[in-house]
């Protein structure tokens, strides 16, 4: 958890409607309504927080687009709608490229995986996925280039075992996923969950 002496010294504020106190409100909380996906390869199942719109999907475009304080309140939002209470969780994220690092200075979904760390001393953060070649930017691409795009794009640099919590940011149709869950199976992972903060209508 973070410290005491942190929230004193800078007082966390609702991720939408900004009120003292907390990084995410109840009030707020509730206003989101979690997507479930069960027919992705290698994937059990895919949960994110809520459907691409509203105040998330705003906060997702501004956390991407250089307001990287928002990643504590985003982690807030995994842990409340995208996980039970258990242990020893493993979290993989999905890498970012290297081009996109560059870019924004940071991981951006490797950062939310490590403030849920910090959120709960339960999770544990393994990143072992990396690229196996260059891949294009998703963006304006259709289903099935997605899909042409992401094949055999993902490899692991380790072994994993047990069950993995696979995490993104926002879930348009699944195919970095599926690709991403290819290679930790092959890493020797037992069971795949995919976790997103927001699920694009493509996915329902």
């Amino acid at each position: 958890m973070y410290s005491k002496l942190t929230d004193l010294l800078f007082t966390p504020a609702c991720l939408n409607c900004k009120r003292f106190g907390l990084a995410l409100c109840d009030r707020c909380l509730l206003q989101l309504n979690q997507v479930k996906k069960f027919d992705l390869n290698n994937i059990d199942e895919v949960i994110c927080a809520h459907s691409y719109e509203g105040w998330l999907r705003d906060r997702i475009i501004e956390y991407k687009s250089g307001n990287y304080q928002l990643g504590r309140g985003l982690a807030e939002v995994l842990l409340a709608k995208c996980f039970e209470p258990l242990t020893n969780i493993t979290i993989v994220p999905i890498p970012s490229s290297s081009e996109k690092i560059a870019l924004r200075q940071i991981d951006t979904i490797g950062n939310l995986a490590n403030q849920l760390k910090k959120l709960d001393s339960k999770i544990q953060v393994k990143k072992v996925l990396g690229f196996r070649h260059l891949v294009q930017d998703q963006v304006g691409l259709t289903q099935l280039q997605r899909a042409e795009n992401m094949q055999n794009a993902f490899r692991s640099t380790k072994a994993i075992h047990g069950q993995v919590f696979l995490l993104d940011d926002v879930v348009t149709t699944g195919s970095t996923m599926a690709a991403a869950a290819v290679a930790l199976k092959e890493a020797g992972a037992d069971s795949i969950i995919g976790i997103g903060l927001c699920a694009s209508s493509k996915l329902h």
